[in-house]
């Protein structure tokens, strides 16, 4: 059975048009067909949390870890949504983190799932490498069929220096390195692609794209990826 994991960075954090925007990007995850089996959701905050996400993700039949995301210190924060009632969770706070990032976790069917929201800006450099550099371990020694999708905020020039990159597979650079996905974030005049998803060799991304329809509703774009068992 193939398993859709979409992962998206959803600009909380501005204010404009906050609750418009959040509808319309409830509505337009949650009606994506086909329907996601895992959703991984950065930068969400309280009042989105509360007045969309949790009451759009609990209809629709998603469970959702950590079961209170909230419980952080962080002024917003990462979650992950699975339409399996029997999933399991693993929620680990990255250390050290300035910005109280933590990896979101959870194991379904005998797949793991990750997602995080790396340190941002590029004095984060130092930490947003060991925490990939974490996650690529986490992936890498995984048993089963294990997969991130997550806003990294990486730049090209740090990948050499993630020792772990060369056992993980770049699902978009799997997929045939698709133009119109490379460009996952638009800052003003800048862009780049810092939303990646990356799996062991035990998971086989079939298929990576962006999901149309997002528009202006964040300055990230969603990451979508089919995926398989390769074994």
């Amino acid at each position: 059975m193939d398993r859709v994991f979409v992962s998206w960075n959803v600009a909380g954090l501005s204010e404009e048009q906050l609750d418009e925007r959040t509808e319309a990007q409830c509505l337009l995850l949650l009606l994506s067909d086909p329907t996601p089996w895992v959703i991984g959701l950065q930068e969400v905050v309280r009042r989105t949390w509360y007045a969309h996400w949790r009451p759009h993700l609990a209809a629709a039949g998603f469970r959702v870890f950590p079961e209170d995301p909230t419980a952080t210190d962080s002024e917003y924060f990462s979650l992950l949504a699975v339409r399996d009632p029997a999933a399991t969770s693993l929620v680990a706070p990255f250390a050290p983190s300035r910005m109280g990032r933590r990896l979101v976790g959870l194991e379904s069917a005998g797949w793991s799932f990750l997602t995080a929201h790396l340190e941002s800006e590029r004095a984060g450099s130092d930490l947003r490498i060991a925490q990939a550099r974490a996650i690529t371990r986490f992936l890498a020694g995984s048993a089963g069929p294990a997969v991130f999708a997550g806003d990294t905020n990486l730049r090209v020039e740090e990948e050499g220096a993630i020792e772990g990159l060369a056992q993980v597979d770049d699902a978009w650079v799997r997929t045939g390195s698709p133009a119109a996905a490379r460009t996952t974030w638009r800052g003003g005049k800048a862009s780049a692609r810092f939303d990646r998803v990356w799996c062991n060799r035990v998971a086989h991304p079939a298929a990576f794209d962006l999901l149309p329809g997002a528009g202006s509703v964040s300055d990230h774009q969603p990451v979508r990826v089919r995926l398989q068992r390769a074994d």
